[in-house]
């Protein structure tokens, strides 16, 4: 029995004056199952002196 699948990265970074969000979608392909998830990262600069 053969399964193929694809696992799919992507990072979109969006940065506003000191504040910058990250999203990390993550997909995941194969014939019986399709999954997606989206983790989002907040990077708040201001924090740091």
């Amino acid at each position: 029995m053969e399964t193929s699948f694809t696992i799919f990265f992507h990072f979109q970074v969006k940065c506003d004056h000191n504040t910058c969000d990250v999203y990390m979608l993550t997909l995941f392909l194969s014939s019986t199952l399709r999954h997606t998830k989206i983790v989002k990262y907040r990077i708040d600069q201001s924090q740091q002196n």
